[in-house]
């Protein structure tokens, strides 16, 4: 059976029966390409946590037991192809990992969060425990043999302790098992002669075949046999489920596992050539092989399979997708799929890739995820489990540049719902996490850096500032979200600014007193494309930035216009500061551009003394600094600022300036503004 990621304890979800522990892969297969070397068939990624390890290892394909086929079949006539959705596009945000030959996903630690694991060239696992905002980077055990010589690698909890280990199929024909203990793994042999080369596998996975909560393994081999590798937790012990299954390698179109009786026990299902579902029932000790659907027209270009429990009624279900973009899917009623030609499309399949499977709004029914490489989108078609039908709710944008991987999605933060994570071709990993309501925000990175706008967002921005009208519009709705309750009566030209002021804040980096980096000049004049050149900036250069990209949203005289107040400051608490109030914004609301900071206050408020509450005070992003000397001199002056916030001591503050942002820039547009005091 499947499970697609762990839920929290307490999390309020449908009822959904769950048999096992183990965390059984998800997969999903392209059929076109379906002959490659007898290894794990792979994407190379340079600089991150490394390829895609797909949970197949094919050479060839076997066929069924010879059976008489049923008349009348039914061919399935694709229907006509859907306009493109509306985009709910997602802020997005990333890290740098080592460069790895493969990763995994699980919950390695046992914490109830999803976390990843990468092996390298030269054999040493590397585990990314989340922390919720972020991966927590670990070396774990000794060093395996060199990556070229595994044959598949697999993530599942092989002796039921709740944590996730690795096991990986050696081409001498060893299982090797990495047990987790929470901290490292500890290696151990679990079977032997299991030869690829010797006895042609078409098929590894891993599944719970038994029933109880141990990850089991599979196999198909040359000869017709299905092989299974029962758990004890300390072995595989290798048993024989099915024989006769002959082995023309030229009929089977896909392989899968899943629960599709609902009785426990992971199952088996292979499309044949002739367009039939064939089905090998796990009894504990055997497969018991029947036919679950005909009529699946061969004649037509079916593309990808997927298996998941799309209708929530807690049997496992298949799914193809028709050249023309058309999802057909078979509901499991235990003793056959019964087929449907669901009512969404996604125009060519040819432009799909990385399809992957789970429930993203934790309504008990599994959805569908694919990047589309031709735009760039993610999309997510949620099921609704009527008819057959899915609803496309929203998508991410990801530069086609960057060759996005998808990771297996699962709880990152533990909120109960199955996140989206890839990485790209840049050694980046991303982590979208699901809301309920069927949009998605990205947030885990590294340690030092969480950005809400995602980083090609940015590049765009840059060299093109009137990107940002485009770009706002996509983000504006989850960038609402993010801000929180605290600023709900902002209005859009306020959230605008808002926007801007975030922007500015994650282009550029914090030019300091002391820079270890040497020194840089200001942004002369303070143009757009001046402060956009340039790779550090200071209080006022921020806010400078922000409003002028804020003014290409919104222009000066526009009928939903607002004013911004720069206010300079200078105290015994912080040193010499500027910040940014806007009037007609909908609310009160203090900018900090330099810091990140939004805070629901007044100009009067914070003059005035009046001590702000700590829940009020939003910080979206972490900016990472160009140097470790000018981290701890930005973490030290936020802290400063902060409590100077909360304990109300701006009133101690001298007033160094209140300026109309606008009229002060039209009035100085060539000429140096004096230099600021240091920060």
């Amino acid at each position: 059976m499947t499970m697609p990621f762990k839920r929290t304890p307490g999390t309020p979800l449908p009822a959904r029966t769950v048999h096992s522990k183990t965390p059984t892969l998800l997969h999903v297969e392209k059929l076109e390409d379906r002959t490659v070397p007898a290894s794990l068939k792979s994407y190379s990624l340079a600089e991150s946590w490394g390829v895609l390890a797909e949970p197949v290892v094919v050479v060839n394909q076997p066929t069924p037991v010879t059976v008489a086929v049923p008349s009348g079949r039914r061919s399935i006539v694709p229907g006509t192809v859907a306009t493109t959705p509306t985009r709910t596009t997602i802020p997005a945000t990333s890290t740098i990992y080592p460069a790895f030959d493969l990763h995994l996903e699980g919950d390695f630690n046992g914490d109830g969060l999803g976390d990843t694991a990468g092996l390298t060239s030269a054999g040493q696992w590397h585990v990314g425990l989340s922390e919720i905002d972020h991966f927590r980077s670990e070396t774990w055990g000794k060093p395996w043999a060199d990556s070229q010589y595994w044959v598949g690698f697999f993530a599942g909890d092989v002796n039921g302790d709740g944590r996730t280990d690795v096991l990986g199929l050696h081409q001498s024909g060893v299982w090797i098992v990495g047990i987790s203990t929470g901290k490292s793994f500890v290696s151990r042999t679990f079977a032997s002669g299991w030869k690829p080369s010797a006895d042609g596998f078409r098929f590894l996975n891993v599944g719970d075949f038994n029933g109880d909560g141990r990850t089991d393994i599979v196999a198909f081999d040359a000869q017709g046999n299905w092989r299974v590798g029962l758990s004890t937790g300390q072995r595989f012990l290798t048993r024989t489920f099915a024989s006769g299954w002959a082995a023309d390698d030229a009929l089977w179109k896909t392989y899968q596992v899943g629960d599709f009786n609902n009785d426990g026990l992971d199952d088996v299902a292979l499309f044949h050539l002739s367009g039939d579902w064939w089905v090998g029932l796990s009894d504990g000790g055997s497969f018991t092989a029947r036919v679950f659907a005909t009529g699946w027209n061969t004649a037509e270009q079916w593309t990808d399979a997927i298996v998941g429990d799309l209708n929530g009624d807690h049997r496992q279900d298949v799914a193809m997708l028709h050249h023309t973009g058309v999802w057909f899917v078979g509901l499991s009623t235990g003793a056959k799929f019964e087929i449907y030609r669901w009512a969404d499309s996604w125009g060519k399949s040819s432009n799909w890739s990385h399809i992957q499977v789970a429930d993203f709004n934790a309504d008990g029914m599994d959805d569908i995820m694919a990047y589309q490489t031709t735009t760039g989108q993610w999309w997510i078609m949620f099921s609704t489990g009527t008819e057959g039908s899915f609803k496309r709710l929203s998508y991410a944008v990801v530069p086609t540049s960057k060759s996005p991987i998808a990771m297996k999605p699962q709880d990152y933060n533990g909120d109960g719902l199955a996140d989206v994570a890839f990485q790209t071709s840049d050694g980046k990993a991303y982590v979208g996490l699901s809301s309920t309501v069927g949009s998605l925000y990205f947030g885990v990175t590294s340690t030092e850096t969480f950005h809400v706008i995602a980083p090609w967002d940015l590049e765009s921005i840059r060299e093109n500032p009137a990107s940002i009208v485009e770009i706002f519009d996509r983000y504006k709705k989850t960038f609402r979200k993010i801000l929180g309750p605290q600023f709900a009566n902002l209005n859009e030209s306020g959230l605008a600014y808002a926007f801007a002021a975030t922007a500015a804040y994650q282009l550029a980096s914090y030019r300091g007193v002391g820079d270890p980096d040497g020194n840089f000049k200001q942004p002369i004049p303070f143009s757009l494309r001046s402060l956009l050149n340039v790779p550090k900036l200071v209080c006022n250069e921020y806010i400078f930035l922000a409003n002028l990209l804020f003014r290409k949203m919104v222009p000066v005289g526009s009928t939903n216009d607002i004013t911004p107040i720069m206010i300079g400051f200078r105290s015994e608490e912080f040193g010499s500061h500027t910040q940014v109030f806007l009037e007609g914004a909908g609310q009160s609301i203090l900018i900090d551009p330099t810091l990140g900071m939004f805070v629901p206050v007044s100009a009067s408020t914070i003059e005035g003394g009046t001590p702000v509450s700590a829940s009020l005070i939003r910080e979206l992003s972490t900016r990472e600094e160009t140097s470790s000397y000018l981290q701890k001199a930005l973490t030290a002056f936020r802290e400063k600022v902060l409590t100077a916030m909360k304990k109300g001591l701006y009133d101690n503050a001298e007033l160094l300036y209140r300026e109309n942002v606008d009229r002060y820039l039209a009035s100085i547009p060539r000429v140096l503004w004096p230099n600021p005091p240091a920060e």
